[in-house]
């Protein structure tokens, strides 16, 4: 069977006179050569706008997508979106929710900072016939209430959608990091925990980072605020999860991308790539 490759990517959007050399007039060829150097058949991006949008509608021909609900504000909207490659993967279903208590409309919930969404797309694997559902997220970057609760509510939906005995592969930028952090990120805000990584780990979900028997260090970062490797506060924050349902998932590789050309970088976070078969 051959594999096919899965990539988490926040993009960090496009907003006018933001960035200074990483705006994105700078660095949105280098986003296209990353993606079509590695030629992922799935992609969840957070943070796309419209003009990351307009970009990808023009040179990633190859690619459909669905933007799911809209987050963050309502004037200067982020999607939560989901990119696959027709040729690879048929998709059978797609829809989204926010996470709040009220996940049907428009709402921030538990002090989230921004209104924070999660967009789902059920596929079907042309070479195999096997279904699966991607489901990928922006949990909030201040609220730590508001993540653990983002979590347990994206696992109610997964249950609300019945899908006990399908595949799932979850992708996000979760804000926080996979391993309890060193002193120096407690001092910097005493509420960061990994409860969230662990709540999904208990609940069946596999990292596929770990999976591919990679080791957690300090430069396995995927948040470097445009500084790359030498950014001291390192979180590999980006996760693509999986948990298997009457098919599996087997993982093959799982690789930070940390391609650059400093000062200038394709994102603030670096994209997470993994190639696994679906059996």
């Amino acid at each position: 069977m051959m594999p096919f490759r899965v990539m988490t990517f926040n993009i960090r959007g496009a907003v006018p006179h933001r960035d200074g050399p990483n705006a994105w007039e700078h660095r949105a060829s280098f986003t296209l050569s990353l993606i079509e150097r590695t030629a992922p058949d799935l992609i969840g991006f957070q943070e796309l706008m419209s003009s990351n949008l307009e970009t990808y509608q023009k040179h990633l021909c190859k690619y459909e997508w669905v933007l799911g609900p809209p987050t963050m504000e309502e004037t200067l909207p982020n999607y939560n979106a989901v990119f696959w490659n027709p040729a690879s993967l048929d998709l059978l279903d797609s829809g989204g929710f926010w996470l709040s208590p009220t996940p049907q409309r428009w709402s921030a919930g538990w002090a989230s900072a921004y209104v924070r969404a999660a967009t789902w797309a059920r596929f079907r694997v042309r070479e195999t016939d096997r279904a699966f559902c991607h489901l990928n997220v922006h949990l909030d970057s201040v609220s730590e209430r508001a993540r653990q609760q983002s979590c347990l509510l994206i696992l109610e939906q997964l249950a609300c959608l019945h899908l006990d005995h399908v595949p799932v592969l979850l992708t996000g930028d979760f804000n926080v990091p996979s391993e309890v952090p060193d002193a120096h990120l407690l001092s910097l805000d005493p509420t960061i925990t990994n409860a969230c990584y662990r709540l999904f780990l208990d609940q069946g979900f596999v990292d596929t980072y770990h999976a591919a028997d990679k080791q957690e260090t300090q430069t396995a970062l995927t948040y470097h605020a445009f500084e790359g490797e030498h950014f001291s506060l390192a979180c590999r924050c980006d996760w693509i999860l999986s948990r298997n349902g009457a098919s599996f998932f087997k993982v093959h590789s799982c690789d930070i991308l940390r391609d650059a050309a400093p000062p200038i970088y394709p994102s603030d976070h670096y994209p997470v790539l993994t190639e696994l078969v679906l059996i």
